[in-house]
């Protein structure tokens, strides 16, 4: 029994240590086919990192040519405005300024009017 036990432990350990060194040799066949480029998982996976690459830079391009797109929008619409302010601006000052002259000759020419009589009654001689 005891050779029998014998014999099993060293059959365990020869099977264990041959199991070890072919794990050991597909893992070194696996690292020389990475260094040399020729692994298919690692190809696939690289395949798939820049197809994902790709979309996302897809979608940023996009979203920039949105953002462009929308600045440009906005600053026509901040030129029309301007535009629109600047007509209203240019047709309101002639106006307000002829209204001022006007009122202010108005104001003018009744001072005048005013400046006279009180100079010809100044210059008459006061009947009593």
């Amino acid at each position: 029994m005891n050779d029998l036990l014998t014999l099993l432990n060293a059959d365990f350990l020869l099977a264990r240590e041959q199991h070890f060194r072919a794990t050991l040799q597909k893992l070194q066949a696996e690292l020389t086919a990475l260094h040399e480029g020729g692994n298919r998982e690692f190809l696939d996976r690289v395949t798939e990192l820049e197809d994902a690459r790709d979309k996302e830079l897809v979608q940023i391009e996009a979203g920039r040519g949105y953002a462009l797109l929308r600045a440009e929008r906005e600053y026509q619409d901040e030129m029309q405005r301007a535009e629109e302010e600047y007509v209203v601006i240019s047709l309101y000052i002639p106006n307000t300024l002829k209204t001022n002259m006007i009122t202010l000759g108005t104001k003018t020419s009744r001072e005048g009017e005013l400046a006279a009589r009180v100079n010809d009654e100044a210059e008459t001689p006061r009947k009593r």
